[in-house]
């Protein structure tokens, strides 16, 4: 599984999907926004870990 995490001021997103192809994908269509604004992170593994 790949992961596109976006993290912003206050907020975090995740978007999820098969191939490292989907997620760069849509990393384009994202990458236009400053990383003043959000950062994004692509990650691999199998799951993505949640901190409680």
């Amino acid at each position: 599984m790949y992961y596109l995490i976006f993290i912003y001021t206050c907020e975090t997103y995740v978007h999820e999907f098969n191939t490292e192809e989907d997620a760069l994908k849509d990393y384009e269509s994202y990458k236009h926004v400053s990383e003043n604004i959000c950062k994004i992170i692509l990650s691999k593994g199998i799951q993505l870990n949640k901190e409680v």
